[in-house]
């Protein structure tokens, strides 16, 4: 694989590859446009050359982009080769530090949402008492 920009007017991707390309314009549908922006694109032969288009990921419906160089994108890794570094567990909380949701076992999660739920039907019924229901 080459990371070598090349120049978009001399050489072109083969179809419907995805290529890293710099890109500017402005889609049809947004204020404003892009200026030299790298953008993932593939390159889509019409079956005239008046009809060959850049297609912009993210962008559907915008063929007027312009292309200005592209290079090929690395391959992906493989899933056998590739080793993730183990990730330590979280530290338990210290006394004094605040707790949050990720330091609780789920059924304290549990317990804690239902008592939130409480409370805030507790609101409601209160607000709707308070000011009730114009009808």
């Amino acid at each position: 694989m080459s990371s070598d920009w090349k120049n978009a007017k001399t050489d072109l991707p083969s179809n419907d590859r995805p290529v890293l390309a710099v890109v500017s314009g402005r889609p049809p549908y947004m204020h404003e446009g892009f200026h030299n922006k790298p953008m993932m694109a593939q390159f889509i032969r019409g079956r005239k050359p008046e009809l060959d288009c850049w297609y912009i990921e993210g962008f559907p419906g915008w063929f007027e982009a312009e292309v200005t160089y592209w290079c090929d994108t690395p391959p992906l890794p493989d899933e056998k080769s590739a080793n993730p570094v183990a990730a330590e567990p979280a530290p338990l909380p210290s006394k004094g530090k605040r707790v949050t949701n990720d330091d609780l076992s789920l059924s304290e999660l549990a317990e804690k949402i239902k008592l939130n739920a409480e409370e805030l039907a507790k609101f409601f019924r209160n607000l709707h008492e308070k000011y009730g229901r114009e009808e």
